[in-house]
């Protein structure tokens, strides 16, 4: 879905949603696209997803895509993805030498607004084909 200010518009969306239980608010991502992936039902059913989760962004490199998709889930610093390579914190993100105080990086960092996780320290931009784009978002499909 497109979130481009001409489409968002066009739909008649709002700016802020509520989602979850109990509800909290999230922003729409304005400026990018979502890609969703079809997830199976008896997954998002039995975990409730689709009613008590709440909406959150997670920013990743386009080359992050397929291990994820792989993976079947998102991916922690320090994880094996396939073929063997080790995943790391993007330059910029906390690791273990840059942190605060008993802070723990390994952790899957994801936020209910789309400017935090378009920071460098998450995202980076790519040119797929003739098309720009310059964010991927993962979620699901109901």
């Amino acid at each position: 879905m497109c979130f481009c200010s001409r489409c968002h518009k066009a739909r008649g969306d709002q700016e802020v949603y509520y989602r979850g239980n109990p509800p909290e608010k999230y922003v729409l991502p304005l400026g990018w696209a979502r890609i969703s992936l079809q997830v199976q039902k008896h997954k998002i059913e039995g975990l409730k997803a689709d009613k008590d989760w709440h909406v959150a962004f997670h920013g990743t490199d386009p080359a992050s895509v397929q291990p994820i998709l792989d993976a079947g889930m998102l991916l922690c610093p320090g994880d094996v993805i396939l073929g063997g390579k080790v995943l790391k914190p993007k330059p910029g993100h906390f690791d273990e030498d840059n942190k605060p105080e008993g802070f723990d990086t390994i952790q899957i960092f994801a936020s209910p607004s789309i400017k935090y996780v378009d920071s460098r320290a998450y995202a980076t931009s790519e040119e797929y084909v003739s098309n720009p784009f310059t964010h991927v978002i993962l979620g699901f499909t109901e």
